[in-house]
């Protein structure tokens, strides 16, 4: 019984009956990672220009030993934004006012190390790690993908000047990868996104974008998906007829023609247990 109410679970769900089916080509550019019942039925093509990437600033000076107290005090502050760039170098910057800067006290004898344990305990999605690089330690700090989570880092000492990157000091730090959107083109349409998953595009269905590849257009469709119906229907039918003939074994009376013993199932007295409804077929 357990087994036959369990397959009529799936006839009660109308996502059942408004299944999707998605006929993505294979490729490397794009994954398909879940297609909602009720997903926008169409035809579309999608071209991916541009992936979606993070900020990632690491500090030109050295350190012998990333454990070792490094020196430096005050408060780093780091705010998320967006950079404009002029010549190649940060000229002005856009605070993201959904995003709260945040403060690291650093003390005299903390490490290079440890400053990146203060970033990553703080609850932003900003992160730093200790590079070795050619036997020496540098600090890395990197942001969240999107152009307008790029990080704008002040020292109240000048001895944090080694991590500064803001409008009128920079030049002590690297940016080895700029922050940008993901930019699409769908059925013509640019689109632009901080995340390489995208979920808000076309209704139902979540893409992440593995790659750029400008002039690759992948044409796919979403359609009705009707065997998922199909297939709970006849689960359910198979079902139906092999609670019924149990049934009947259990709650039926056969009288043997050659030793005229009459046989009763163990149910055969119980009168809430006889089922009376014909088979179903297909």
């Amino acid at each position: 019984m357990s087994e036959f109410q369990n397959l009529m679970t799936p006839l009660s769900n109308p996502d059942t009956f408004n299944a999707r089916s998605v006929s993505l080509p294979t490729t490397d550019i794009v994954t398909a990672n879940s297609l909602d019942a009720n997903a926008q039925l169409g035809t579309y093509q999608l071209e991916v220009l541009e992936v979606a990437q993070g900020q990632s600033l690491v500090g030109n000076q050295t350190f012998a030993d990333k454990d070792a107290a490094a020196g430096v005090s005050g408060t780093l502050t780091i705010a998320q934004g967006e950079w404009t760039y002029a010549s190649g170098n940060p000229s002005s910057f856009a605070e993201n006012e959904a995003l709260k800067a945040i403060e690291i006290e650093v003390t005299a004898t903390d490490s290079i190390q440890e400053i990146a344990d203060k970033i990553n305990a703080d609850s932003s999605d900003v992160e730093a790690s200790v590079l070795l690089v050619d036997g020496s330690y540098q600090l890395l700090i990197s942001a969240p993908s999107g152009e307008e989570n790029a990080l704008r880092i002040s020292g109240s000492d000048a001895s944090l000047d080694f991590l500064n990157f803001n409008e009128s000091n920079h030049s002590n730090v690297t940016e080895t990868q700029q922050a940008k959107d993901a930019s699409i083109n769908i059925n013509g349409l640019n689109v632009k996104r901080p995340s390489n998953d995208i979920d808000d595009v076309i209704q139902g269905l979540s893409l992440t974008l593995n790659k750029a590849s400008p002039g690759d257009k992948l044409t796919f469709s979403i359609t009705e998906d009707k065997d998922t119906a199909k297939t709970a229907i006849n689960s359910f039918i198979e079902g139906y007829n092999t609670l019924y003939t149990t049934l009947k074994g259990l709650t039926s009376t056969t009288t043997d023609s050659e030793t005229n013993e009459t046989k009763r199932g163990e149910l055969a007295n119980d009168g809430t247990a006889k089922i009376y409804s014909p088979v179903c077929v297909v």
